[in-house]
């Protein structure tokens, strides 16, 4: 049997959940107050720790999915192209 590493996502775990935690989580972390990368960088963690292990899982689904929103109302908008938003 293999080790599983750090990254590896559990198999109950879909992807789409799992991109949802890490992409909230990093615009939680970069909606810090003079957040920079050094800081991220200087974070305490172990090698296996990954950007949602440092923030609520509740508020970094809650910036994902503004996120996502905010994503497709640009795409609706520039298919109207020229029409108000």
């Amino acid at each position: 049997m293999r080790e599983k590493l750090p990254f590896e996502l559990e198999k109950s775990e879909p992807l789409s959940t799992f991109f949802l935690k890490e992409l909230g989580a990093y615009e939680v972390l970069w909606s810090k107050k003079d957040m920079s990368f050094k800081k991220i960088v200087e974070m305490p963690h172990s090698p296996e720790s990954i950007l949602f292990d440092f923030v609520d899982e509740t508020i970094a689904y809650e910036f994902a999915f503004a996120i996502l929103l905010f994503y497709l109302a640009s795409r609706i908008c520039r298919e109207k192209r020229y029409q108000s938003c």
